[in-house]
């Protein structure tokens, strides 16, 4: 028996290291409620969404042609958002974009015009260090036009241009900013003849890579990546995979990072392994006739709204999905709360009168699982514990040991962990002493050896803590040597 215990505290120790991902996956939501005039308000819905268990939040800045730096409407609601965010501790993420395709910065002042006004909302904002640049380029409702006249993908080429030039200014503003390129929809149709025109995400990725490369450009266009792996509708399994088809979802994340890789590896622009954020991601519900008349117009067909409860295991579904995804750096919902029209999204943990959801408990614990670490097992994965241990001073535990009283400790993990301790006889290594068990992470847990009296001699105190879920190395703390006379 002691044997084996010494086996297992060494085989811990030798765990294999943690690949990146998982634990610090970073959950927020995306969430237009934000942006009010009322500071107010604004400190209210966010507080509510941190309330939700949203460890981020993420909205909109909106460029409008002509226009190069914060309007009073900006200058008052980005600097709501701004105290709020101060107040509660809730960092940001902001989208410079334009608002719809017909006000595309196409032409080379528009380009300039908005990497102006993104440097702006930088300078005025210097909390504000992860900026997205643009949204959903490849479809036409935000971005036109997407084909020329030939029918090549002028999106991608005017895309590129206005993210090289809004890198460059918000790196001038500071080169701390993290600029992040893409938010691109899962899906589109490639047709130039189609009435509603659009790239799917593979072509559109493509593209942008084959144009960054033909500019010569010897620096990069972004930090991180951003994407939208929305489902087909929202009765779709957040696990679904599309391998033969152009679009990317959730589930199709290694389709996403060849496509990447392909596109800019073996340039000045990571492809491959550059970290990405899912700055959307929504599933919407269905609404009680409790809540209707909360609500207006009706619900497109198209949409497939599930049950609340239901809304809440699939997005623990998705979160567990990208916690294994090691590349993926923070998701955001879409949204905190529903949108009151139903033509829109009613995908919040909120309802629309900011009631909470049978799905907001439910998601919650899903938020503290990736903390923790064991939302999901992940192949591959391998995560260190890190570990606070406090032992009890030397005469107090020679004292119980000579007493034949419960000798204690406390230990603390950051992760699910489980734990194993002895009682170690130093003159021949032999464990004396036996405990282990398992502590949820963050919380402290006291341990308690077997009440016995130990015979005269040096003893020390070993634990070893392994992560409960995906464990990696080891975490490995010995007490000062104690002497029972």
């Amino acid at each position: 028996m002691r044997r084996i215990f010494f086996v297992v505290l060494f085989a811990l120790v030798l765990a294999s290291p943690a690949r990146a991902g998982g634990p610090s996956l970073l959950i927020g939501a995306n969430e237009g409620l934000l942006l009010r005039t009322s500071l107010v308000e604004t400190k209210a819905n966010m507080a509510l969404a941190k309330l939700a268990g949203f460890k981020a939040v993420n909205f909109h800045a909106f460029w409008w042609p002509e226009v190069t730096s914060l309007r009073e409407y900006d200058q008052q609601t980005l600097g709501n958002v701004s105290a709020a965010s101060r107040l509660l501790g809730i960092p940001v993420y902001v989208a410079v974009t334009n608002t719809r395709g017909a006000y595309t910065p196409v032409t080379e002042e528009q380009r300039g015009q908005f990497a102006q006004f993104a440097a702006s909302v930088a300078e005025e904002f210097p909390t504000f260090t992860k900026v997205i640049v643009g949204n959903e380029p490849n479809l036409n409702n935000f971005w036109a036009p997407q084909f020329d006249s030939s029918g090549g993908n002028l999106a991608a080429r005017t895309y590129e241009r206005v993210l090289a030039d809004t890198y460059d200014a918000l790196k001038a503003v500071s080169p701390k900013i993290t600029v992040i390129g893409g938010a691109v929809s899962p899906r589109g149709h490639d047709n130039p003849a189609a009435s509603s025109k659009s790239h799917s995400p593979t072509a559109f990725i493509r593209d942008l890579g084959q144009v960054y490369r033909a500019s010569g450009r010897q620096k990069p266009i972004m930090d991180w990546f951003a994407f939208h792996p929305y489902g087909a509708n929202s009765s779709e399994l957040p696990s679904t995979r599309h391998p033969t088809s152009t679009n990317i979802t959730l589930a199709d994340y290694d389709k996403l990072v060849s496509a990447l890789g392909q596109a800019f590896d073996g340039t000045k622009q990571v492809g491959a392994q550059i970290p990405i954020v899912y700055d959307e991601y929504g599933i919407q519900s269905t609404i009680p006739k409790s809540k209707i008349k909360k609500y207006t117009h009706s619900e497109q067909a198209s949409t497939k709204p599930v049950p609340p409860d239901v809304q809440g295991e699939r997005y623990k579904e998705a979160l567990g999905i990208a916690f294994c995804q090691p590349t993926v750096k923070a998701m955001f919902l879409y949204h905190a709360f529903d949108e009151p029209d139903l033509g829109r999204w009613q995908s919040g943990l909120y309802y629309a009168d900011h009631t909470p959801k049978p799905s907001l408990p439910l998601v919650r614990q899903a938020f503290q699982e990736i903390g923790r670490g064991v939302i999901a097992r992940c192949p591959g994965m391998r995560l260190p514990v890190k570990a606070t241990v406090t032992f009890p001073a030397p005469p107090k535990a020679a004292s119980a040991g000579k007493r034949g009283s419960s000798i204690q400790f406390q230990l603390t993990c950051n992760l699910d962990c489980d734990y194993t301790s002895g009682v170690i006889d130093l003159s021949g290594g032999r464990s004396i002493l036996a405990e282990l068990g398992q502590a949820i992470g963050g919380k402290t847990r006291a341990v308690r050896f077997p009440a016995r009296a130990l015979p005269k001699g040096r003893y020390r105190i070993v634990v070893s803590l392994v992560a409960a879920v995906n464990p990696g190395r080891a975490s490995r703390k010995a007490s000062l040597p104690f002497v029972v006379r």
